[in-house]
């Protein structure tokens, strides 16, 4: 494959390596800095507008112009250039951007040599190695962080409908993720609020059809002269149900509303009150709110933000731990997870620590410290018998067959992602189902037993496709290219070849 590198003052931009270099020093970015300042150069020979940017790098048009203001401010900072000298990216008023220092090219060849048989094998291993790591991770990202009594019906919450000033756009998302975990805690089957935004940016708009949710609830939010309204719609449930709430905290009324929905469906809400005051429970779930719209330094200044008093407490160090995760600080991670296990034991919250421990097994995951991964991953799946928490026992599981599928030991990797695959049904997560899929074809593969890899990776592929997932959908795809290849059948492999690009 050839690739090319753009060289320009005392820095150089490896695009496939996604490496950014300035001195011959390596300068950590999180991926829109280094999305931005990629883009920017391979389109150096014109101006790029603002929509045409963040589209690009954000893959849609609704962010800020604060956002895309941080955002290029980190990426001058990284190449020593500033808005004042504006050396390097040029901001043209009113448009856009354009590239502005001189670039010269290296062109590289890394095409390898033909691969024998022998290390086909090998390869493979490889590639589960980093769809295995890719996979079990997101979901864990943004699991929910109460504890999830055993589901009876399927429930889908959307996306809030908001009448409010711009302040309040965090409420579209936010109250939509905290009705959600509401009603969960009463013994529903919830839709993670991930797909739910995944299906949205994918233009998706029947949500409801697309998750096969029995009961989908549709919660709207208008800010008058006299506070909140909140009126929550549920449909499927025999007749429609429809709650309205005023009051003057957006997250009350939705609690509110959503305790009295169980109600109406024969649930007990949950006798229990949430550990945080109102105040700092809405920091949190604006934090959330902007970790499902993609906004991962907004969520991280919304956390850091937080007194002292309540940046201590379990909800905020966890939520953090997946932030530095999220951005590839995996021992700043790793510090958070095992500083909050310290102070966490079985007796006093086992779900809690169950999380923690899932947690770790990634990062060692990342880390290749495959042992480690294992141990950390069978305490989570120990300490969560017993307690109705199936999307933590799904990570647990999942983690511990994608560490078992590592290490070759295919037996147990099937018994785990067969456990996985029941826990993920149980919650309601799909996303997470299409994981297991594309692991079991992985599996395969490493096993030869390619007509069995064709059909589970064809069964992920379709479900990446229709959550708009690129990243795993490119990577599964390419697993389908090398079992059809196996199979000698190069017209099939075509096809999944172009749906790879």
């Amino acid at each position: 494959m050839r690739r090319t590198i753009y060289r320009f003052g005392d820095c150089q931009i490896d695009p496939s390596s996604r490496e950014l270099r300035r001195d011959g020093e390596l300068v950590e970015l999180s991926p829109k800095v280094f999305d931005c300042l990629a883009y920017l150069v391979e389109r150096r020979d014109r101006a790029v507008g603002r929509d045409e940017l963040v589209a690009a790098v954000w893959g849609k048009t609704e962010i800020t112009d604060t956002l895309l203001g941080q955002t290029i401010l980190k990426a001058r900072r990284a190449v020593g250039d500033s808005a004042r000298d504006q050396g390097v990216i040029r901001t043209i008023p009113r448009f856009g951007y354009a590239w502005a220092a001189d670039v010269t090219t290296d062109a590289i060849d890394d095409t390898p040599p033909p691969v024998p048989r022998a290390t086909r094998r090998a390869a493979i291993v490889a590639a589960i190695v980093a769809i295995v790591v890719a996979t079990g991770v997101i979901a864990w990202l943004l699991a929910d962080r109460r504890q999830t009594p055993r589901p009876t019906r399927a429930a889908v919450v959307l996306p809030v409908d908001v009448m409010a000033g711009s302040e309040w756009a965090w409420v579209r998302l936010g109250l939509m993720d905290a009705i959600a975990a509401r009603l969960r805690e009463g013994g529903l089957a919830v839709v993670p609020s991930d797909t739910v935004v995944a299906l949205t940016d994918a233009g998706r708009f029947d949500v409801g059809t697309a998750t096969g949710a029995a009961l989908t609830v549709a919660p709207s939010a208008v800010w008058g002269p006299a506070g909140w309204h909140v009126r929550v719609e549920v449909q499927g449930a025999g007749s429609p149900l429809a709650i309205n709430i005023e009051s003057g905290d957006v997250l009350l009324a939705g609690r509110i509303a959503s305790d009295a929905v169980l109600a109406q469906l024969g649930k007990a809400p949950p006798a229990a009150p949430e550990s945080l005051e109102l105040d700092d429970a809405g920091r949190l779930q604006r934090a959330e709110a902007a970790l499902l719209a993609g906004d991962v330094d907004g969520a991280r200044r919304l956390l850091l933000s937080a007194p002292d008093t309540v940046a201590q407490s379990p909800e905020y160090v966890l939520r953090l731990a997946k932030l530095d995760f999220r951005e590839g600080r995996f021992d700043e991670a790793e510090r958070r997870l095992r500083e909050l296990s310290a102070r966490t034991t079985a007796e006093t919250d086992a779900v809690l620590r169950a999380r923690i421990r899932n947690g770790l097994g990634h990062v060692a995951l990342r880390h290749g410290d495959v042992a480690a991964a294992v141990a950390a991953y069978d305490e989570a799946a120990t300490l969560l018998r017993g307690h109705d928490a199936p999307e933590d026992l799904g990570q647990a599981h999942m983690g511990r067959g994608s560490a078992a599928q590592i290490r070759g030991d295919a037996e147990s990797a099937r018994k785990d992602f067969s456990q996985a695959r029941i826990a993920f049904e149980l919650a309601g997560d799909e996303m997470s189902t299409a994981r297991v899929d594309a692991n079991e074809g992985m599996l395969d593969m490493s096993g030869e037993r390619y007509s069995s890899a064709v059909g589970a990776l064809d069964r992920a592929a379709q479900r990446f496709e229709r959550f708009g997932m690129a990243n795993e959908l490119a990577m599964t795809a390419s697993a389908q290219i090398a079992a059809q290849l196996a199979l000698l059948r190069p017209r099939e492999a075509l096809a999944a070849g172009a749906r790879a690009w």
